[in-house]
């Protein structure tokens, strides 16, 4: 008995042992997690009363890189040094398109308008209880109009020259043809609807790899061919055929090209949570190797659009987007929220800040 309480009394010692050199440990580690959560805290700054508030259109930019964007009641340009409210038609703009310099806007859902330096002008497209949305490429502008169906909506998608309205490109009953965006990629027009992406002169059937996926946007890459961005976590990239790399997230409909001193970024925004960087090739071409990284895990300007990470987290990282834009080279980065107005990535009084313009 003595043996085996002497035993007992060392197998204490030795457990008291360990136990107080785990009380150092559990002190450090949660010291480095308060000086993180403290940190983060400090980047925080105060949010600003936007300048254009409320849910903002996609951001287009014209030639020579002036910028539209529009709150519904109003619409507004940036020449790179601010923003200032200019013209629009009567009603309430729905949604905002460009090619090359003509301006289109859609108002009430129902009119179609174009800005080319005078008066807006109406362009006739007749037919169609709602007019959903509007994309330019390098030449023509794709409409997306729709009309009660028994089941669901009928979509219909035409384009338009500046002079002349197509026949039909697409036309379907349910969400599946519903447009979702349209870009020009080595002289090919490509238009995405949710359910796939098709070769506007040939619009039958979907380019290869495209389906099976619920398509949010579509951007033409600096380097050639497209990317896609899918609701189920993938980014489709190609050209005459697409593939899919997978990033395990949601994605949205915000998609953005970023012009580095290295190279480019590709933009993507998050269902919810900001967006996400996925570095493209030297050249803008999707690269060998795709993964992604949040604004301020890297350095500034060279493969990364922000200088710190939790200022951007507890910024615009929680805002819904849907639309981004850099104006020009290495210009300022704009985004478009669901429901906080625009914001600017931009030294501010407090350092370099996301915050509502």
């Amino acid at each position: 008995m003595k043996k085996i309480r002497r035993n007992h009394k060392r197998s204490l010692f030795r457990g008291g042992v360990v136990f107080f050199l785990f009380i150092p440990l559990g002190l450090c580690f949660f010291s480095c997690d308060q000086d993180s959560i403290f940190y983060d805290i400090s980047q925080e700054v105060k949010p600003k009363d936007p300048y254009i508030p409320g849910s903002p259109t996609k951001i287009v930019g014209l030639s020579g890189n002036i910028l539209y964007v529009s709150n519904g009641k109003s619409l507004y340009k940036y020449d790179g040094s601010g923003w200032s409210g200019v013209g629009k038609p009567s009603g309430t703009i729905t949604d905002l398109a460009a090619v090359q310099n003509t301006l289109y806007c859609i108002t009430d859902n129902r009119g179609l308008y174009r800005y080319t330096g005078g008066p807006w002008e109406p362009v006739p497209i007749g037919g169609y209880t709602y007019l959903q949305n509007i994309y330019g490429t390098d030449g023509r502008l794709y409409i997306c109009g729709s009309n009660p169906g028994k089941d669901a909506n009928i979509y219909t998608i035409v384009s338009y020259s500046g002079t002349t309205l197509s026949s039909p490109i697409k036309s379907g009953s349910g969400e599946g043809f519903h447009l979702k965006g349209a870009v020009t990629a080595g002289g090919t027009d490509y238009i995405a609807t949710i359910s796939g992406i098709f070769n506007a002169a040939s619009p039958n059937t979907a380019i290869s790899g495209s389906t099976g996926h619920t398509i949010a946007g579509i951007i033409a890459l600096p380097g050639g061919g497209i990317a896609a961005s899918t609701k189920d976590g993938y980014i489709l990239y190609g050209s005459g055929s697409v593939t899919a790399a997978s990033f395990g997230l949601s994605f949205d409909r915000a998609m953005a090209i970023y012009k580095t001193s290295s190279g480019y970024l590709l933009l993507a925004g998050v269902y919810t949570k900001g967006f996400v960087e996925i570095e493209l090739s030297s050249n803008g071409s999707w690269p060998n190797y795709s993964s992604y990284h949040h604004p301020g895990e890297g350095t500034y300007g060279v493969n990364t659009t922000a200088y710190d990470y939790a200022q951007y987290h507890s910024s615009l990282g929680i805002q819904s987007l849907t639309s981004l834009y850099q104006q020009g080279q290495n210009g300022t980065l704009f985004a478009s929220t669901q429901q906080k107005g625009l914001w600017a990535y931009q030294l501010r009084s407090e350092g370099w800040q996301w915050n509502a313009y």
